[in-house]
């Protein structure tokens, strides 16, 4: 079975802000951003023996002139995009990630990774995912519900009235067959108009809502979908909250979610292993993330 690695980025037509240090970018900006990130990705990729990174896209023609203009590495796939996204949601492009699932649905004999472009690759592939792939189980990161602002079981029922226990989906991680996107696709279609008509009223407006529902419901009716966060395969790490050195975790993927520009300015000539991107990492974190942290405990304290 071939192995692969995918991320998304829809351009859209509507000025999507993504804030970033403190400034508030746009536009091309912003795409460069995310398009840095995917090169970094690709590159933790290659450098532990993994395929390629695909980003799948809308935009291909503009994601390649780009691509070329600034000598970034990674492929690129332009697919179709037919959820019914309504343009004032909140991360209107993330939800087009549905779309991606259906995309996977359609690659045979392939297990599929989906991932954040703000993540990165910091082992060789563990052996337990090896046979978790080898035996066809599908992956996520069952993200603490704890964690999850203003978490609602009883608006996650409305869309799905099979809901038990709302466990929460990172959307960062996810990887099966072709088999499984299958599946998930079509249980989001089925109920993805009760959640854009109740919009509104949602805790969380993104794909990760959607996501949650489906893979709950799927494990509800037989589906083998293993927590990667439980087994070391995924992290959520936060950087300006965290009293951790990231490799502490030992995780194979990592998402950086406060950390796009440190992961779109890496020095590559210096990062030639694993060991290497922790070392700068952790650099980083004792300059640039300590002195955000004494300006945010500034803020709160004297804003108190």
């Amino acid at each position: 079975m071939n192995i692969r690695f995918f991320t998304l980025l829809y351009v859209s037509d509507s000025l999507e802000v993504q804030k970033l240090s403190g400034k508030r970018i746009k536009g091309e900006e912003r795409i460069l951003v995310y398009l840095r990130n995917c090169h970094s990705l690709n590159y933790s990729l290659k450098l532990n023996s993994l395929q390629t990174l695909c980003v799948l896209t809308n935009k291909k023609a503009y994601l390649e002139l780009l691509k070329n203009k600034y000598q970034l590495s990674f492929n690129i796939i332009e697919i179709a995009f037919n959820l019914p996204v309504p343009k004032n949601i909140g991360f209107y492009s993330a939800h087009y990630k549905i779309d991606a699932y259906q995309y996977l649905s359609t690659l045979d004999n392939t297990y599929s990774f989906l991932l954040d472009n703000d993540v990165i690759c910091t082992q060789n592939m563990p052996g337990n995912l090896k046979d978790l792939i080898k035996r066809k189980y599908a992956v996520h990161y069952a993200f603490p519900i704890n964690k999850v602002e203003n978490h609602n079981v009883s608006i996650m029922k409305y869309i799905e009235p099979n809901i038990v226990s709302g466990e929460w989906s990172g959307g960062e991680f996810i990887g099966g067959d072709a088999s499984f996107y299958y599946h998930l696709y079509n249980e989001i279609v089925g109920f993805a108009h009760r959640y854009f008509n109740k919009i509104d009223k949602m805790f969380h407006q993104g794909d990760e809502m959607l996501t949650s529902i489906a893979l709950e419901k799927m494990k509800f009716n037989g589906w083998n979908i293993i927590d990667g966060g439980c087994i070391n395969l995924i992290y959520r790490y936060y950087s300006l909250y965290e009293n951790n050195n990231l490799d502490k975790y030992q995780s194979w993927i990592n998402h950086l979610i406060c950390d796009k520009k440190f992961l779109a300015t890496i020095d590559f000539s210096k990062y030639k292993s694993n060991e290497d991107f922790f070392f700068l990492y952790n650099r980083y974190m004792c300059t640039t993330v300590r002195i955000k942290k004494i300006y945010h405990f500034l803020k709160n304290l004297f804003l108190i």
